[in-house]
């Protein structure tokens, strides 16, 4: 449960293991995403080989990545930007039309914080943002282009609103 990067050394082998899948490996590096019902695996080098809790298997190339849902089903994606995957280790935070609740959510995870707002608030979030600027720095330029509003409620407590 959660996100990991690994780089291993060639030579070297070893399993991580998921409700959802399993991913082997051989001298790689590659991120994995295990959180929420969701699993995805980048290959950034070598060779990574990831096999479904209802046992598709898959083999990933650089560049490439796969998905794989809670039926087992196993989607390949090609010529993918890994390093997208992995901008967490820099402390940068990579949104491609994401749903606004997975954005804020990441925001909580990151910043130790409760960001609440009502369940009709919608829309994807393409952009980015380093995790050295203020939560409320933050939250007020990705709800800007939505026309909402934040208002800190408490010192780790943010408030949404239309």
């Amino acid at each position: 449960e959660g996100e990991a990067y690994f780089e291993v050394t060639k030579g070297k082998s070893f399993s991580v293991v998921s409700d959802l899948g399993t991913t082997r490996v051989l001298g790689t590096s590659f991120n994995i995403f295990a959180r929420d019902n969701n699993y995805r695996v980048h290959c950034l080098t070598g060779k990574v080989e990831v096999k479904s809790a209802k046992g598709k298997i898959q083999i990933l190339k650089p560049h490439q990545a796969v998905t794989v849902n809670t039926k087992g089903e196993v989607k390949i994606m090609k010529h993918v930007k890994a390093d997208h995957a992995i901008s967490w280790t820099k402390n940068k935070f990579v949104f491609t039309a994401a749903p606004l609740k997975l954005v804020f959510e990441e925001m909580e995870r990151q910043f130790d914080i409760q960001i609440v707002f009502n369940k009709e608030i919608s829309g994807a979030y393409t952009g980015n943002f380093k995790r050295g600027s203020s939560p409320e720095e933050i939250l007020n330029v990705i709800a800007r282009p939505f026309g909402l509003k934040v208002e800190k409620i408490h010192q780790t407590k943010y408030k949404i609103s239309q």
